[in-house]
């Protein structure tokens, strides 16, 4: 919703404005506005007015503008379209359960309209302190208007309480007044509050205000087309992105897509990757999408990964530092050599990657001395069951007896091709003919780290040394110092 409110605030030049709805206190989390500033700062969506920045019709939070509201409760007891409700919650209890048994429309049945404290006292179910309710007609208007839907029905709104027994207003009265108070032109909210709609529209009535324009954006869905619960799906909560490794310009890409067309290129084709910028330059109430939206995470992955790849490469580095850190391949303050070493690995792998959480896998066995280099079994096994053609050069990989040296590492691989394309050609008798360029077999290193299970052998050439006949051979020590050969990276020691 947010991402839509700023869309529109900033196509039409007007404020996008956050209000702190902290009217009821049984729900009430004092770490939860934080969480919110984080998130919206994380999301790179900058709010012109809101507790935090401050503004014009300060204060921005409900709970200290409690003096605000109660003139007009006051006006609507006046004029006869609220009254006091005395009943007790265990009256109120028993009186839905019996609704429900004889299934009936529940509801306030009114025991205390037209009633004074004294009266309302003899009977039973009587609480003290009272709360205010609205008095709805029978004949209350169940359409409106909306910028997105057109004309929209909703259930006969029942006598809600508009001001409870803790002097704090509900939601219903307090937006209301809030949204008068503010100027607010348009509210958008999810379609959850369609229902409340009708409400709202009567007390902007009763108070003699000029309502806003509403407009209600679809609920996102999951595969199966279930709501979203925020008990059952992580990703109901919008910090489990940042910990999973997405980036906010990710999300905030996907968010967009989601209820929202695709822009055309300039052949017609959709244009799937933007920023708030480009979306909120043509954005159009008229084209959003009224029905909800599967949330797709392979999708989101999708265009995560394509924002990952179109980072600048000292950008993507510094981004994946903190998850580094987190997992323990580098510590809190990295040396300069660590850091350089960073960068080099990063280049690799950027295009590799589709999560900032995964790089720490590809990483970590450049940050891993020798002996602690895990080697998964299999890869063990596999080790041992190599042919008699593999296990020579390893001994020829070792170097002279002594030495403890890669007879291959400083080789040019020219040299390599030569040498053994004589050797093959003496062997057959050069039955291919003069001229035959014999290829070599040469591996690829591992992007996931030498010896663990399901370690890539694709070639690529960002893994090979642009203008150097230097290639990796195979030799284990030799991949541990791959970036040194390759970028002439700082070692171990940093």
């Amino acid at each position: 919703m947010a991402l839509f409110n700023l869309a529109f605030a900033r196509q039409q030049g007007g404020s996008f404005i956050l209000r702190i709805e902290d009217t009821d206190r049984a729900r009430f989390n004092e770490t939860s506005e934080q969480q919110l500033y984080d998130t919206l700062g994380w999301l790179g969506l900058t709010r012109d007015e809101g507790p935090d920045v401050g503004g014009p019709y300060a204060p921005y939070r409900q709970s200290e503008r409690l003096e605000t509201y109660r003139p007009y409760v006051d006006k609507l007891v006046e004029d006869g379209h609220a009254y006091y409700c005395w009943c007790s919650t265990e009256r109120l209890t028993a009186m839905r359960e019996r609704q429900q048994k004889l299934k009936l429309p529940t509801g306030y049945d009114r025991l205390c309209v037209g009633k004074t404290q004294e009266e309302r006292a003899q009977l039973e179910g009587y609480n003290e302190t009272p709360v205010v309710r609205m008095l709805v007609p029978d004949d209350a208007p169940t359409t409106f208007e909306d910028v997105i839907r057109g004309t929209v029905s909703a259930p006969r709104p029942d006598d809600r309480v508009i001001l409870k027994a803790d002097g704090f207003p509900t939601y219903h009265m307090a937006v209301v007044v809030d949204d008068h108070e503010m100027g607010i032109t348009h509210v958008v909210r999810g379609e959850e509050w369609i229902s409340s709609t009708p409400k709202h529209v009567l007390l902007y009535q009763w108070l003699g205000l000029q309502a806003p324009k509403f407009a209600h954006m679809p609920l996102l869905r999951n595969q199966n087309k279930s709501k979203i619960s925020k008990r059952k799906n992580p990703e109901a909560r919008l910090t489990w992105f940042k910990e999973q490794g997405y980036l906010p310009e990710a999300v905030v890409n996907f968010l967009g897509l989601l209820a929202y067309p695709p822009a055309k290129g300039e052949s017609g084709e959709d244009v799937e990757k933007f920023t708030v910028e480009e979306f909120s330059r043509d954005f159009a109430r008229s084209k959003v999408n009224t029905v909800g939206p599967i949330f797709d995470l392979k999708k989101l992955e999708w265009l995560n990964g394509a924002w990952i790849r179109g980072l600048e490469l000292e950008d993507f580095t510094s981004r994946l530092l903190p998850y580094l850190q987190a997992d323990g391949v580098l510590g809190d303050n990295p040396s300069p050599g660590e850091l350089a070493r960073l960068k080099s690995v990063a280049e690799l792998i950027q295009t590799r990657i589709a999560l900032l959480t995964e790089a720490s896998a590809m990483v970590r066995p450049f940050y891993t001395q020798d002996a602690a280099l895990p080697i998964d079994d299999d890869a063990r096994r596999a080790q041992g069951q190599r042919g008699r053609g593999a296990r020579r050069r390893d001994r020829r990989a070792r170097g002279p007896a002594g030495t403890g040296r890669c007879a291959f590492a400083g080789e040019p691989r020219r040299q390599r091709v030569a040498r053994r394309a004589d050797r093959g050609d003496a062997a057959r008798g050069d039955r291919r003919g003069p001229g035959h360029q014999a290829q070599a077999g040469l591996r690829p290193p591992s992007y996931r780290g030498v010896g663990e299970r399901g370690s890539a052998r694709r070639s690529s050439s960002r893994w090979r040394s642009s203008g150097s006949p230097r290639r990796w051979h195979g030799c284990v020590r030799c991949a541990r110092r791959w970036p040194e050969r390759r970028f002439g990276v700082a070692g171990d020691d940093g």
